[in-house]
C-alpha cells in the first residue's frame, strides 16, 4: 500500500500570458503539518486550487498516494480525502451549527469517521450546536468550517488562511485546534497564511512562494533564517524574531 502523501511535480499554472505556478514540485504527507507562506500574489491559492482539482495545471502532474489525480473532477479528489477550506468563513448561514455539521457528517457515511459530538468537542463548537451558523462570530464561523471538513474524514485538509480575519487571541485558539486536530485525529494538514504566529509553531515543514517560484522549504528554524526568506517576505515582526 502506498504512503499517502499528495505531490505535485513540476506543475505550472498559467492563465494567459500570467504564470501563476512555475516548475513547483512539494510533497504533503499524511502526518505533517505543512505551511505555505508568500505575499498576495505568489500563487499560495491557485497552488491549494490545483491540489484540490478545482483547476486542471497547465503542466505537471498530481499524484495522491502514488496515482495520478489531476484530471479528476473535485468530488472525485474530495471522496480520497484531500478536503480544503477557503479564506472567507463557508458555512450554511440559513441552518445551524448542528444542522451543518450533520450534513457533512452525512457525506462521509461510508467512510466512518469521528461523530458529530466528538468533532464539536474537539473544536469547541458544542455550546454552540443550536445555534444559527450566519450568528456565529466570524471566528467561530471560520472554525466551523475546519470543523466541517474534519466531519467529511479527511486523510489531508488543506486550510486556506484560517487566520485571516481573526484577532490574536482567536489564533491562538485556531494553533490549540490544528495541535489537537493532529493528536486526536492523526491527519495531515497544509496551511496557507500570512500570520507568522501561526504558522511557526504550526508547522513541520513551510514552503516558500515568490511569483510562482518555490524558493524555499525547510523546517520553520531553517525558513526563519533563510536570508533570501528574510530579504523577500518576512515582515518586521518576522525579522525580529529571526534575531532572537
Amino acid at each position: 500500500m502506498n504512503e499517502q502523501i499528495l505531490s505535485c511535480r513540476n506543475v505550472t499554472m498559467r492563465f494567459g500570458g500570467v504564470t501563476a505556478l512555475n516548475n513547483v514540485s512539494l510533497d504533503f504527507p499524511a502526518n505533517q503539518v505543512v505551511g505555505v507562506i508568500g505575499p498576495n500574489g505568489s500563487g499560495k491559492s491557485t497552488l491549494f486550487n490545483v491540489l484540490s482539482a478545482e483547476r486542471r495545471p497547465t503542466k505537471g502532474e498530481i499524484t495522491w498516494a502514488g496515482q495520478r489525480i489531476d484530471g479528476l473532477p473535485p468530488y472525485r479528489v474530495a471522496s480520497l480525502g484531500i478536503v480544503r477550506t477557503y479564506q472567507s468563513a463557508s458555512v450554511f448561514p440559513e441552518l445551524t451549527v448542528r444542522e451543518s455539521m450533520e450534513f457533512a457528517h452525512w457525506t462521509a457515511r461510508k467512510r466512518g469517521g469521528r461523530s458529530i459530538a466528538e468533532v464539536a468537542e474537539i473544536t469547541g463548537l458544542t455550546k454552540f450546536t443550536n445555534e444559527s451558523c450566519r450568528s456565529l462570530p466570524y471566528g467561530h464561523q471560520k472554525i466551523l468550517g475546519v470543523a466541517l471538513g474534519l466531519l467529511t474524514k479527511p486523510a489531508l485538509l488543506l486550510l486556506d488562511e484560517p487566520a485571516a480575519g481573526l484577532n490574536q487571541a482567536e489564533v491562538s485558539r485556531f494553533l490549540l485546534l490544528i495541535k489537537d486536530i493532529r493528536a486526536t485525529h492523526e491527519i495531515g494538514i497544509g496551511i496557507i497564511d500570512h500570520d507568522m504566529n501561526l504558522i511557526m509553531p504550526a508547522c513541520d515543514r513551510i514552503a516558500v512562494l515568490n511569483f510562482g517560484n518555490l524558493i524555499a522549504i525547510g523546517t520553520p528554524t531553517e525558513i526563519r533564517s533563510n536570508q533570501s526568506v528574510l530579504d523577500i517576505y518576512l515582515t518586521g515582526d518576522m525579522r525580529s524574531d529571526a534575531d532572537h
